[in-house]
């Protein structure tokens, strides 16, 4: 038996295969948009993390034109929500502001949701005396209070968060 059959594609397996292609490149641009939010948000945490101990480190190098470095977060207006402050001190008081100052923009997309330290807060100053370095949290020298916590949210998700907390003895943690 000899048979005659054309070897190739139908119209409808072509058609198939192109809405399967159509249906798999839609659901994964649909969720493009999320993983980006979401790594923002993690880029952010990460990178106050990063701050932080770029802070802890400068302070520990010591210097003879300031005593130590802090990082400044304030929550009034909208703008200050999206930025925060590394200082260096010369006066060796601890206290914000200070007479060098570099403002970091957060991640576009994230904000300062809030500032806790026991209770919400609008302002907090963590600083790093040189040279072991010594924690001052909110420009006290008495070890109170033991932590603050910045928590950084999705500007347009508030429900999305990460928080940063720094305890009195310079230890950083990051928690969801």
């Amino acid at each position: 038996m000899k048979h005659d059959f054309q070897k190739g594609l139908t119209l409808i397996e072509l058609m198939a295969v192109v809405t399967m292609i159509v249906i798999v490149t839609g659901i994964v641009f649909a969720n493009y948009g999320i993983g980006r939010d979401s790594l923002a948000l993690e880029r952010a945490g990460q990178k106050l993390y990063q701050d932080f101990r770029l802070a802890i480190n400068v302070s520990m190098a010591g210097s003879t034109q300031y005593k130590g470095v802090g990082i400044y977060f304030k929550t009034n207006t909208d703008t200050d929500r999206r930025q925060y402050i590394m200082y260096k001190n010369i006066d060796n008081d601890w206290n914000y502001p200070a007479d060098s100052e570099t403002v970091i923009n957060i991640e576009p997309g994230v904000e300062i949701g809030s500032i806790t330290s026991g209770s919400p807060i609008t302002t907090a100053a963590i600083y790093f005396k040189s040279p072991y370095p010594t924690t001052y949290l909110n420009s006290t020298p008495t070890r109170i209070p033991s932590s603050i916590s910045i928590q950084l949210r999705m500007i347009n998700d508030h429900n999305r968060t990460r928080t940063v907390t720094v305890n009195n003895s310079g230890m950083i943690n990051i928690t969801d």
